[in-house]
C-alpha cells in the first residue's frame, strides 16, 4: 500500500500481512474508522485510525492468468493505465447470484456479483440523460415521499438546483458527493454517503449514474450499478 500508516503497521508486523476488507459481505466498503466500527465492533480488538481514504472505491483486481488480462473489478488503476503496458485487456461482466452460485470454480475477485457494496436501504440508479434521468429521480423521490417513505437522495453538486428537493417536508434527505465532472472526489465520498443514509433509517436511496465511465468514472458506475443489483431506470 501507499499509505504511511499502512507500510509502518506492515514494518512492525515484521511479516507478510493478509486480511480482509474491513467490512460486513456486500456491504459498502468502509472508507472510515467509523465505518468499521459499524459493521464491526465486538468482533475485532483493535481499530487503527489513519483518517479517511483518499480513493474511497475499492482496488482494481487484474487477472494475468490468461493470454488477455482481464479486469475483473476496476478501481482506481485505470484501463488506460495498464494499457500503458500492456497490449490489449478486457473487463469481464458482472457475475448474477444464480450464475455465481452454479459456477464450479469459486470466484476469481470479490466484487463481482451483481449485488455488492450495497446499502441496507434500497438503492435505485438512473441512468441516461442527465437532464431526463435528474427529473425523473426527483419525481420519484416525491412520489415515494407521498406514499410515506422516507426517502435519500445522493446527489451530485451541479444538479442540486434542478433537482428542488429542499421543501419536501422532511422526508427527503439529500446527501451531495462532489462534481459530476470530478470522478476522483465522488469516489472518495459515495460510501460514506450510503452509510449516512443509512443510519439516517430512509426506507429507499435514489442516485443518478456516474456517466463518464473512462478511468476512475468506471469503478464508480461499477459500484453504483452493484449497489442497485439490478433497479435500474433507464431514462
Amino acid at each position: 500500500p501507499s499509505h504511511p500508516i499502512a507500510r509502518a503497521l506492515i514494518a512492525a508486523a515484521a511479516v507478510p500481512v493478509a486480511a480482509p476488507s474491513a467490512n460486513l459481505f456486500s456491504r459498502p466498503s468502509a472508507t472510515q474508522a467509523s465505518h468499521v466500527i459499524e459493521d464491526l465492533d465486538g468482533r475485532i480488538d483493535l481499530v487503527l485510525d489513519a483518517g479517511p481514504a483518499t480513493i474511497g472505491v475499492e482496488s482494481t483486481v487484474l487477472d494475468l492468468s490468461r493470454e488477455t488480462p482481464i479486469v475483473l473489478r476496476p478501481g482506481a488503476v485505470t484501463i488506460d493505465m495498464l494499457r500503458e503496458v500492456l497490449p490489449r485487456v478486457d473487463v469481464r461482466a458482472t457475475l448474477s447470484r444464480a450464475a455465481a452460485a452454479s459456477a464450479a470454480v469459486p470466484m476469481p475477485s470479490p466484487g463481482m456479483l451483481e449485488k455488492h457494496y450495497s446499502p441496507r436501504a434500497t438503492l435505485t440508479l438512473y441512468e441516461g440523460n442527465g437532464k431526463t434521468a435528474v427529473t425523473s429521480l426527483a419525481g420519484a423521490a416525491r412520489a415515494a415521499v407521498a406514499d410515506g417513505k422516507y426517502v435519500g437522495v445522493i446527489a451530485y453538486d451541479d444538479d442540486l438546483a434542478a433537482l428542488q428537493l429542499d421543501g419536501s417536508s422532511g422526508r427527503i434527505l439529500v446527501r451531495t458527493i462532489g462534481s459530476h465532472h470530478s470522478a476522483a472526489m465522488v469516489a472518495s465520498r459515495l460510501y460514506g454517503a450510503m452509510r449516512e443514509l443509512d443510519a439516517a433509517g430512509v426506507d429507499l436511496i435514489l442516485v443518478r449514474g456516474f456517466a463518464d465511465g473512462r478511468g476512475l468514472g468506471l469503478a464508480v458506475q461499477d459500484r453504483l450499478r452493484r449497489a442497485a443489483a439490478g433497479r435500474i431506470v433507464q431514462c
